[in-house]
């Protein structure tokens, strides 16, 4: 994000709109590689060093426009209702065992599982969750054959959740600021 923002500030400075228009459609068409709130904390930082004529000219009130909406949306579809307890984070591994781990993950009333798995897919399922920096704790029962692996869902999934909402608040609010400020 940081590369294309300033890529965007080159723009800016050598003049060239047609770039910068390219580059902004670009970054609010690919959500996944740029994500809202992200690439707008940065922007906010960029556009509060803009006078009144530079944001006009260079029509960051469209951009601002276009990102809220995406940052109102999310907002929306980040309400978790208490008893939500589904991590809906998306694994790219698709092999057997990750066949197994994904339902858990997305049930909404499941908290936690018990699993008998024998060691190389225990550790595979450690990594898959430390990777993915899941609110979810992993631990081994060595107990029987073959041990048991007990994954736990966290209450840090709500709390995750409750950062993100604020964050999202903190972003639109500023950003209605500044588009407000800027008129």
């Amino acid at each position: 994000i940081k590369d294309l923002l300033d890529t965007l500030k080159a723009c800016f400075a050598s003049i060239n709109f047609i770039v910068y228009q390219e580059i902004t459609d670009y970054i609010l068409s690919d959500t996944l590689s740029y994500p809202s709130l992200e690439f707008s904390k940065q922007l906010i930082n960029f556009l509060q060093t803009k006078s009144s004529s530079e944001f006009k000219a260079w029509k960051f009130d469209l951009l601002l426009t276009q990102l809220l909406k995406r940052l109102q949306i999310e907002l929306i579809q980040s309400h978790r209702d208490p008893q939500d307890w589904a991590i809906k984070e998306n694994n790219i591994c698709n092999c057997q065992y990750c066949k197994i781990l994904n339902p858990f993950l997305l049930d909404s009333a499941i908290k936690e599982k018990i699993w008998p798995l024998a060691k190389d897919h225990r550790q595979h399922i450690h990594q898959i969750i430390e990777r993915m920096i899941l609110p979810v704790t992993h631990k081994t029962i060595h107990e029987g054959s073959p041990h048991k692996l007990v994954l736990r869902k966290t209450k840090q999934l709500f709390t995750d959740n409750d950062n993100l909402q604020k964050n999202l608040n903190e972003a639109i609010n500023t950003m209605n600021n500044l588009k407000i400020k800027m008129k």
